[in-house]
């Protein structure tokens, strides 16, 4: 261990990008770049459907079944 220095980097520094390496932002956005990374995940898409069609039943309930839930008599019912 160096007396100077008593924490030792563990990996060299990092040398600068040269021209070849050097990425330009994409022109269409970050936005865009994540619509096609998402388009391209199944599981992604599979969630996000499923989470739209849970919404969608959810605000129809009340529409499609107008009685209040404290409403119904269960005793009653056959």
């Amino acid at each position: 261990m160096d007396p100077q220095n008593p924490c030792p980097r563990p990996f060299p520094p990092p040398t600068p990008p040269t021209g070849s390496e050097t990425s330009s932002p994409s022109p269409r956005g970050l936005w865009f770049d994540i619509w096609q990374r998402f388009r391209h995940d199944r599981t992604a898409l599979l969630g996000a459907i499923t989470l739209a069609l849970i919404t969608i039943a959810v605000s129809l309930g009340p529409i499609a079944y107008p009685a209040s839930p404290s409403e119904i008599d269960f005793a009653r019912s056959e």
